[in-house]
């Protein structure tokens, strides 16, 4: 580890934001400084509590800290903030009325029961598309809107729907929907946090019991939270703000504006914990010429306050930029390269990855790869029919 992250990893006297780039090494914080907590200062695992925003991602941080300090992981509270605020809803949401046994509704769920809402309010389903309204329904819940009165309808991409007639159509939907998890005694996974952060607003000894439990408090990708997880940590760390909560952001990879995160949250972070900062500015994982390229961007971002980071690896390679102008000569292009790295520069398929923004852009693209003979592994999410028949039959008993 180098100076800066030793630091990070040893700060254990209030806040640290540790402001990070890709590649510096934000996760081996993370993973090290519980190793050091338990290790050399001692701290009992089960008063730790680390969390993530996916499940890849909170795997990962699993698997690194086993590596470090073995069987002693099951007793820290590591995870997802949806698994977190899971575990303090079963534990205690039956205080502020939810039953303990509530079902957790998949999105196939939530699009089964939004048409059911649009068959009872004979909407036909010309008028709205269902993932249409599953997006304006997690939109106001992101930002942590009463369902019971909106006056205003936020979409996915922050824009504001204020037609009174429109707003009178969406507010019945929401609120149908609302009333029929209920009655399903089930939530939705943005309902998950909404539901954590009451129970801990309203109820003061549940509060208490998970402030106290929580003794040592680390966030990765910190630039991913939203308002609710934002809350969350508010509310689960001690009155001034003190106690030791350490996170690790870097504020040009914040992607998902759709679901509510916002850099803004970084700036709430040092404004209310007023925590010491640390720059990670080594990165261990580009060569020079990416590294340049990428901050060439980032430099553009009006927002950007950390330095640009150095390259550990001194190695050099090419970038090259080609631009087509449709899907079929993109996949035309693409097939050609990947027959000249394996003729010609004795490259094997498997060392040859292709990245995309969106698995619905790379369709054509793969289906042109499978016609002109290459043997393609592609890896995006698979849905698990028989979870969600499962969750069903909970959900009616």
């Amino acid at each position: 580890m180098n100076e800066r992250q030793i630091e990070a990893v040893r700060h254990i006297d209030g806040p640290l934001l540790v402001l990070a780039g890709p590649g510096t090494g934000k996760t081996r914080v993370i993973t090290h400084k519980v190793a050091h907590l338990i290790r050399n200062v001692k701290v009992p695992p089960e008063s730790i509590m680390a969390v993530t925003f996916t499940n890849k991602a909170a795997e990962e941080m699993r698997e690194r800290v086993i590596r470090l300090i073995g069987s002693t992981i099951h007793q820290i509270w590591m995870g997802t903030f949806h698994a977190a605020c899971v575990n303090v809803l079963r534990e205690d949401s039956e205080k502020i009325g939810l039953d303990k046994h509530f079902v957790i509704f998949d999105r196939q769920m939530q699009d089964e029961l939004i048409s059911e809402c649009l068959r009872d309010l004979n909407i036909g389903r010309g008028r709205y598309q269902i993932w249409f309204i599953r997006d304006i329904i997690s939109a106001q819940k992101a930002k942590m809107k009463p369902m019971e009165r909106l006056e205003e309808i936020y979409t996915r991409d922050g824009e504001i729907i204020s037609d009174p007639q429109e707003v009178e159509t969406l507010s019945e939907i929401i609120r149908l929907y609302q009333e029929k998890l209920q009655g399903y005694k089930a939530l939705d996974f943005d309902d998950i946090l909404l539901y954590a952060v009451r129970l801990l607003r309203e109820v003061d000894d549940v509060r208490d019991k998970y402030r106290e439990r929580a003794g040592y408090i680390l966030v990765d990708e910190f630039q991913d939270i939203n308002l609710a997880q934002y809350e969350f940590l508010r509310l689960i760390s001690d009155a001034d703000m003190r106690k030791c909560v350490t996170v690790v952001a870097d504020e040009d990879q914040s992607i998902y504006s759709w679901r509510g995160s916002s850099p803004r949250f970084i700036d709430s972070f040092i404004k209310e914990f007023n925590p010491r900062v640390i720059e990670l500015e080594i990165n261990y994982r580009s060569t020079s010429d990416i590294l340049e390229a990428a901050q060439s961007l980032i430099r553009h971002n009006r927002r950007h306050r950390t330095k640009d980071l150095s390259p550990d690896n001194s190695s050099v390679g090419r970038i090259i930029h080609y631009t087509v102008d449709t899907a079929e000569e993109e996949a035309n292009l693409v097939a050609r390269l990947i027959t000249r790295l394996i003729r010609e520069a004795r490259y094997s398929p498997g060392d040859i990855a292709i990245f995309y923004r969106r698995h619905a852009l790379a369709d054509t693209l793969e289906e042109f790869l499978a016609r002109s003979g290459f043997r393609i592994t592609r890896v995006k999410p698979e849905a698990i029919l028989t979870e969600s028949v499962l969750g069903k039959l909970i959900a009616l008993l």
